[in-house]
């Protein structure tokens, strides 16, 4: 699969999701829509999160794989570049209910 990527910063975050699976799929084929700021929730995200999108990710989502869309949805694209004081303590995450209807579950 070829995957286009809207900047050089989210090819790790998005060759992660680039496994078979058809949620992967799903959320790949959609990631433009994901990233619509009526898609985005802001919330608090304190500095002991910091390097660590999957926790933030099993607290809002409930599973540590969605980890991918943490980074997705702040333009990042490593685990390293997750420093939330960077963003002033405040990230972007992707509404669950986005994914759940994308998801279909």
């Amino acid at each position: 699969m070829n995957i286009l990527y809207n900047s050089p910063s989210n090819t790790e975050a998005l060759d992660t999701l680039n496994i078979p699976g058809i949620a992967n799929s799903v959320l790949l084929n959609n990631l433009k829509m994901l990233k619509m700021d009526e898609n985005l929730v802001e919330v608090d995200c304190p500095d002991k999160y910091k390097y660590r999108p999957d926790s933030i990710a099993y607290q809002y989502y409930g599973d540590s794989n969605f980890f991918p869309l943490v980074l997705v949805a702040n333009n990042l694209g490593s685990l390293l570049q997750f420093v939330p004081s960077n963003f002033g303590n405040k990230i972007k995450l992707i509404k669950s209910q986005v994914i759940k209807n994308l998801l279909k579950i």
